[in-house]
């Protein structure tokens, strides 16, 4: 539960996730235990209105037995879904019974809303057959008809690049129905031909915290075993020499004077598995930034990337892993114009492409390829170039992986060479384990202090050492008791010429949830870094975990950091009325080397309808206040608006009032 700086590298869903690409092994899994529905072509369309009538799904496949991954058995939430396809689209429908409907939660009513407190329904479908997670799309709609779809690969959340895919849902006397049309054209598509998709349907019950498979990925979720859709024909889809254009025009007033900017961002399609992108003088200013707390981290961080031409494809540019990446486009600030092109060459081939540059000051080219063998290994190979006043920088990296049912490793090396600084590498090798409750990790890493990938992330450098994690989960579905874990882990770095300390010492927490919602837990950790003892124990306490949109949160830590005292207090909370206002807090104050700091986040949202809203934010700190409150109408299909006053991404306030128009146009060629 501790605030995430000081533990950010610590535990486990970052060490899952940073141990990207890895030794390159053939992984030879039985399909027996994949469950299978047959593709049935339908003649008739079903209609999208979340309303399963009689006789409309007569021609689909037909299933159920949705089971709980922690017990392995079908429980109380008794669920059918139903399946077919014709030459345009895909249909799925579901009907979730509930003992208890009025328990149902259906808060979002919003196409594009995040639904982590509703119950719903999703559909996660790869049209390859393969079982990579990176490449399943996930359609997801709840009770009240909201949707959210989450495409292979990242994809910017303007409707008409999204495609018309479109959702229903409806609350019934006995739980709820849902129906999604899913065009062919929106996915990407291997070649036409009868072929086994891979798909699994969960559906979410949000007061019992539980996910339901159809196919039973177990607690790991591993993908190798989601369901495969028999011989469905995939159709030769014609995409058409269409160019997708968003043209903005920026107007407005600021202190300095007038304002006027305009710039375009365009996207094209090549067949059904490449994407092209474009972009001219792209709006960066008036996108509201991610915030970093202002708790200590010895090391740098980097706050989400929100941007739409860096959003859209993004997981075909990781390269490196998490700990020290390549490329991260948060280093990019302004440019004039930038290209990318991403997507499957084969089944099994994958690339990414990306130029961006302003002129006359700096130009940055990234390239990537990844090659996979079967669903759990892969080789990636990677360069990023970086061109600037201060001189080039070019990075180069190989990642190869490889997970088994339990057991995994991960090899990286990569390499950089800088004008200024010269040349520089890193190495790591790693070895982990899973069950679905004990799962442990082990690795050794070398990154030497010239290591220096202008355009990536690489917070420590200049050591050699190990680190081991390990750490133990359960869960139950009766008793007062829902989630227990507790981890550890030791590292053991020097510095890279061997003589003295760089990182040494240990960490540990421990965490639970209950069933009535409360959450908490306790953290310790002990380094040394480089001469300086960083001695922290933290706490955490939330309620409730299963509500998103009504909770609070405090958590704090006490402690000695490079010899002197410190500590520090968080306090969150949301709050979402019934009249579609949502407000948000987050309190925070620091104590360090006899200095007090805070920092205060606070939001607000007004719905005034799905696609209309008012929203601010407002940031209070040592250094000042800043904040705007804007108007938008986005979200739909045609011209999107934003009126801001303020600016989202300053440090303290501005006065400037602007608006911005944003007009959809399809270029035929």
């Amino acid at each position: 539960m501790r605030l995430e700086p000081i533990r950010q590298q610590r535990s486990k869903h970052c060490v899952r996730f940073s141990l990207s690409m890895i030794l390159t092994l053939v992984a030879t899994l039985s399909l027996a235990q994949n469950r299978e529905i047959p593709g049935k072509e339908l003649t008739k369309p079903p209609v999208i209105d979340g309303v399963i009538s009689e006789g409309e799904w007569a021609e689909a496949a037909e299933s159920g037995g949705f089971v709980d991954p922690v017990t392995g058995k079908e429980t109380e939430f008794d669920t059918k879904v139903l399946a077919g396809y014709d030459s345009s689209n895909i249909y799925f429908a579901v009907k979730a019974m509930d003992p208890s409907p009025n328990l149902i939660r259906m808060s979002e009513y919003r196409r594009g809303a995040h639904m982590e407190g509703d119950d719903k329904i999703v559909v996660v479908i790869n049209p390859y057959g393969t079982f990579r997670e990176e490449d399943f799309s996930e359609f997801e709609v709840n009770p009240r008809g909201a949707a959210r779809a989450d495409f292979a690969g990242g994809r910017a959340a303007k409707r008409e690049w999204e495609g018309d895919w479109e959702a229903a849902g409806k609350a019934t006397a006995s739980g709820y129905e849902v129906e999604i049309r899913i065009p062919w054209r929106i996915l990407r598509l291997p070649a036409a031909g009868t072929r086994n998709l891979t798909f699994n349907f969960v559906r979410y019950v949000a007061r019992k915290q539980q996910k339901l498979f159809w196919a039973n990925l177990g607690t790991q979720e591993r993908f190798e075993l989601s369901g495969i859709w028999k011989d469905v024909k995939v159709p030769a889809i014609q995409t058409g020499s269409v160019i997708q254009a968003l043209p903005y025009q920026v107007a407005g007033l600021a202190e300095d004077g007038h304002i006027f900017n305009t710039g375009v961002d365009l996207r094209y399609q090549v067949g059904s598995q490449i994407t092209t992108l474009a972009t001219i003088n792209p709006d960066f200013a008036n996108i509201e930034s991610a915030v970093l707390g202002i708790e200590f981290s010895r090391f740098e961080r980097l706050a989400d990337e929100r941007r739409p031409f860096f959003v859209e494809g993004s997981s075909f540019f990781n390269i490196g892993g998490m700990s020290a990446r390549l490329f991260a486009p948060q280093r990019i600030g302004q440019i004039d114009f930038g290209a990318k092109g991403f997507g499957q060459i084969t089944t099994n081939d994958s690339f990414g492409a990306l130029v961006t540059g302003r002129l006359g000051e700096e130009t940055a080219g990234v390239f990537r390829y990844r090659k996979t063998f079967g669903p759990r290994a892969s080789m990636t190979a990677g360069y990023v170039g970086f061109d600037d006043a201060e001189g080039q920088n070019h990075a180069y990296g190989v990642d190869a992986f490889y997970e088994g049912p339990r057991w995994g490793s991960s090899l990286i090396f990569s390499q950089t060479d800088d004008e200024l600084v010269g040349m520089g590498s890193r190495l790591d090798a790693d070895l982990f384990y899973s069950d679905g409750s004990l799962f442990a990790f082990g690795g050794w890493q070398r990154i030497s202090e010239d290591f220096l990938p202008r355009l990536g992330f690489a917070p420590r450098k200049g050591f050699h050492g190990f680190s081991m994690f390990a750490g133990y989960e359960k869960e139950w579905r009766s008793g007062p008791f829902r989630h227990f874990e507790i981890d550890a882990e030791v590292v053991d770095r020097l510095k890279e010429n061997g003589k003295g300390v760089f990182e040494k010492g240990q960490a540990a927490s421990i965490s639970f949830s209950q069933q009535n919602g409360l959450f908490y837990g306790v953290d310790f950790e002990n380094f040394n870094f480089e001469g300086d003892i960083v001695r922290v124990a933290g706490f955490g306490i939330g309620y409730p975990s299963d509500d998103p949109n009504h909770r609070i949160q405090v958590g704090g830590n006490v402690g000695e950091v490079e010899g002197q005292d410190y500590h520090d207090v968080a306090l969150s909370a949301t709050y979402r009325f019934p009249n579609r206002l949502t407000t948000s807090a987050a309190l925070q104050f620091v104590r360090e080397t006899g200095q007090n700091e805070f920092q205060h986040i606070l939001g607000m949202t007004y719905e005034l309808s799905e696609f209309r809203s008012v929203s601010g934010r407002a940031i209070v700190g040592d250094q000042g206040v800043n904040w705007y409150v804007a108007f938008r109408q986005s979200g739909n299909l045609g011209t999107e608006y934003y009126l801001i006053i303020g600016d989202p991404r300053a440090n303290s306030f501005e006065t400037k009032v602007v608006l911005k128009v944003v007009t959809p146009l399809s270029i035929k060629l």
